[in-house]
Order: structure tokens, then C-alpha cells, then sequence
């Protein structure tokens, strides 16, 4: 795993505003992921199919279709936003159930991870507890 991260921005383009990115902190991110690349050859050849690639890999650009963290997870409000149940800080009833929630970006479609995360917040409401307002 790497330590590594996307920073979005908006820019100007020839046909109005979109969305790009750089270089965020940490280690450079990989723009081609060897044992990736195998898989794809490998799924390709059992369906009779083609592998194929987004359009910046050639260009070493890397892309990411999923936003992640953001929304630290911490013991208090001085270390982020949420709780360990994911309950946010200073705003009784609201929790953040989703990505943004996830501290690193799994390498893999984190659409489980997510699940996976928010299952486990949900197992710690209490059932019948009064309600917060």
C-alpha cells in the first residue's frame, strides 16, 4: 500500500470550467499497477475479450472515480470530524456514512469497504434508545 493522494481542482478549460487533478501528498501515485494490469490480461483472455485502459495511463496521468477521506475519524473534535461510530462531532442525530470517512483509498473499488464501515457504525445504534435532537 502507498501513502499517496489526488488533490481535485476546477480549471478553466477550452470549453468552460472541469475538473482536474494533481499530484497530492505523499509517495507519487502509480499510474500503472503491475499485478493490475495481469489481472485485466488474465479476465480478458477467460471472457475472450480485450483489456483496455482509462485514457490517462498512457500519459502516466493516474485517475481516481472515487473521493475518499476528508472526514477524519478521531476521539474528539480537535482531532477530526466524526467518532469512532462515525457520529459527527458537535451535531447530535447526523452521521457520515460514506467515503469520506475512509482514511486511505483501498486500491480497489471501495464500495464494500464503505458498506462494510457504515454496517459496522449501524451495529452500534442503539436500538431503542431515546432519539437525538
Amino acid at each position: 500500500a502507498r501513502d499517496n493522494s489526488l488533490t481535485t481542482f476546477m480549471k478553466r478549460g477550452l470549453f468552460g470550467r472541469k475538473l482536474t487533478s494533481k499530484q497530492g501528498y505523499g509517495e507519487e501515485n502509480p499510474s500503472w499497477v503491475p499485478k493490475g494490469h495481469e489481472v485485466a490480461r488474465d479476465l480478458a483472455a477467460d471472457f475472450n475479450g480485450t483489456p483496455g485502459a482509462v485514457i490517462g495511463e498512457p500519459f502516466g496521468i493516474p485517475l481516481t472515480a472515487h473521493f475518499l477521506g476528508g472526514a477524519v475519524i478521531a476521539k474528539d473534535a480537535s482531532g477530526g470530524v466524526v467518532d469512532k461510530h462515525l457520529k459527527v462531532f458537535g451535531v447530535p442525530g447526523m452521521h457520515i456514512l460514506d467515503g469520506s470517512t475512509l482514511s486511505a483509498n483501498p486500491g480497489v473499488n471501495p464500495s464494500l469497504s464503505i458498506a462494510a464501515q457504515a454496517e459496522w457504525a449501524m451495529s452500534h445504534w442503539p436500538v431503542n434508545a431515546p432519539r437525538e435532537l
